[in-house]
């Protein structure tokens, strides 16, 4: 049923199911909570939610995650909710 964007139409998966031209979309019917995708497409892109971010992390890297955190990180910065605190 997978079908190209000209042919992709309201109410319809819209979730990639090829790498390379020509591009083609699912097309199944979408789920009823307004998410672009089907059931199982929506399971698929959401999969981390509510996952340990340290973990998924070190998916993504292939290494440490607090290490690969650490060396994204500014030096001396201050969390947010500080910043807020001090303009008070």
């Amino acid at each position: 049923m997978v079908c190209d964007i000209l042919q992709l139409r309201v109410g319809r998966c819209k979730y990639c199911v090829t790498d390379d031209s020509p591009f083609l979309f699912c097309n199944e019917p979408v789920r009823a909570d307004g998410s672009s995708y089907c059931a199982e497409h929506h399971a698929v892109c959401h999969a981390g939610f509510g996952r340990d971010v340290g973990l998924i992390e070190s998916m993504i890297y292939g290494m440490d995650a607090s290490v690969t955190r650490a060396k994204n990180e500014r030096p001396n910065s201050v969390p947010v909710d500080e910043q807020i605190r001090g303009r008070s």
